[in-house]
């Protein structure tokens, strides 16, 4: 009975609300439509007026690109040096032999035909020439008699003109090319170099552009006979051209000559009284020496032209040094307390 009273009372208090409740202003809802629209419009005026003016503007200059800077230069790699108070190495007094002077002078080599461009080995990867400033050792070349012999029965096949042909022999690696006035050129390692020679009537004939003359080899040295005065013989030694002596008789019988040897280099001082060992390889490409008081044994590249330069200091307490046959692939050295270390053709412990 109680609640009856409260649900009108609650019904009289929001009747009067809902009566008295204004109607929906649709005249201001027109009036927010048609602000959006214009804002829109002006929007879209804006954006296309900017466009317009973004077309008309001058296009900016591009800066130009930064040049790339310049690679820096690879500092060369300097030559080993022995230890300090290494002396250097003692070489033996060259002995020239006895000449073979060319007889015919139509068989002198007297050219400017340079040698050919370095090829491309059988892998595709381009040949890095020798320096042509100093000769070339030949002997290690000349010394192998039955490769020299297969040289000479493969030229009468390999003779087509512009070719190389590359060949394994004896362990040697070379390479045969026949160029195109008819001249078989043959190209041969010493160590990582590459060099060019010529056969030319049965001898082996080398360019010396610094010279600029064709010298030809002959127990183990280069030799240059003057076209315009063949009775002139010299030998090629340290980079020099040392005459051999005038040929008393030339056009006919033995050839009489006087050999101007040059002195042997002076002996240089030891502060040791120990004597100085030498050892040298077969191929004459590597020497080795023993020298000082705590004999030390060194190894000497032999294979350039004058002075052998150093690759590595091999032992201590050394007694003795031995190659392997040629080409050199291991060096022993026997030590006084019966041990013994094995080393590469460079000097590197194996």
């Amino acid at each position: 009975m109680r609640t009856l009273p409260l649900a009108l009372l609650a019904a009289l208090t929001l009747w009067p609300a809902r009566s008295f409740a204004q109607p929906r202003d649709e005249r201001r809802d027109e009036r927010r439509e048609e602000q959006e629209e214009r804002r829109e419009e002006k929007r879209a005026r804006r954006a296309q007026q900017q466009q317009q003016e973004r077309r008309q503007r001058p296009p900016k200059a591009r800066p130009a690109p930064k040049a790339k800077a310049a690679p820096k230069p690879k500092p060369k790699p300097q030559p080993r040096r022995p230890p300090a108070g290494v002396p250097a190495p003692v070489v033996r007094p060259p002995v020239v032999p006895a000449p073979q002077p060319v007889r015919d002078v139509r068989h002198i080599l007297r050219d400017r035909r340079g040698p050919p461009a370095p090829p491309l080995d059988e892998a595709g990867r381009p040949v890095t020439p020798a320096p042509t400033t100093a000769a070339p050792n030949h002997a290690l070349i000349e010394a192998r008699r039955p490769v020299v012999r297969v040289i000479q029965e493969r030229e009468r096949d390999e003779h087509v003109r512009g070719r190389y042909y590359w060949h394994h022999e004896g362990g040697v690696r070379y390479c045969h090319y026949f160029d195109a006035w008819g001249a078989h050129w043959y190209g041969f390692y010493a160590g990582p170099r590459f060099y060019w020679t010529r056969r030319w009537y049965n001898r082996w004939w080398w360019y010396d552009p610094v010279g600029a003359r064709w010298v030809y080899w002959h127990s183990g040295y280069w030799w240059w006979q003057d076209p315009l005065a063949p009775g002139a013989l010299y030998v090629y030694m340290d980079g020099n051209y040392v005459p051999y002596g005038s040929l008393v008789s030339y056009a006919g019988g033995p050839a009489a000559s006087v050999p101007l040897t040059p002195n042997p280099p002076p002996q240089q001082v030891q502060a040791s009284t120990a004597p100085v060992q030498l050892y040298y390889s077969d191929d004459g490409s590597r020497m080795a020496q023993i020298v000082g008081d705590d004999r030390g044994a060194y190894l000497y590249d032999s294979s350039v032209s004058g002075t052998p330069s150093f690759l590595a200091e091999l032992s201590t307490g050394a007694s003795s040094v031995r190659f392997s046959s040629s080409p050199v692939s291991q060096i022993l050295v026997q030590r006084l307390d019966g041990t013994w270390a094995l080393f590469d053709g460079d000097g590197k412990p194996q």
